[in-house]
């Protein structure tokens, strides 16, 4: 099962939310009723956090995610304003990614050291 822990704006970084839960792990749920599932996704906490905060576009912003937003979290985006996605990995449902290229949003890769590789670099 996969986790995404961080995503952040460019230029500011919103913190970590106080007394945050955590949201228990639904085993083997890929691809399956997503609309049902408690948790929320990193993008999705993420816009949610800013509209929390009051005052604080994301329109024209850049957001940074570990892995490439699902369609559910490409229509969040769409609508958020958001100008570009700078993602490390790919997602293997490319349905996103067609909304969010369809919209005229940048797509890009980070290029910079992965976290994997580093680890990988480390190792030997």
């Amino acid at each position: 099962s996969r986790s995404v822990k961080k995503t952040f704006f460019e230029p500011e970084y919103i913190g970590k939310e106080k007394n945050k839960k955590q949201v228990h792990e639904i085993k083997n749920t890929y691809n399956k009723h997503l609309d049902l599932c408690r948790a929320i996704h990193a993008e999705e906490r993420a816009i949610i956090q800013l509209a929390r905060l009051g005052g604080v576009s994301i329109i024209g912003s850049i957001i940074y995610v570990t892995t490439f937003p699902c369609q559910l979290c490409s229509k969040k985006i769409i609508e958020s304003g958001i100008k570009e996605v700078v993602y490390c990995e790919p997602y293997p449902n490319i349905e996103g990614k067609k909304l969010l290229y369809q919209s005229g949003i940048k797509l890009r890769e980070f290029e910079g050291i992965k976290a994997r590789a580093y680890f990988k670099l480390l190792k030997k």
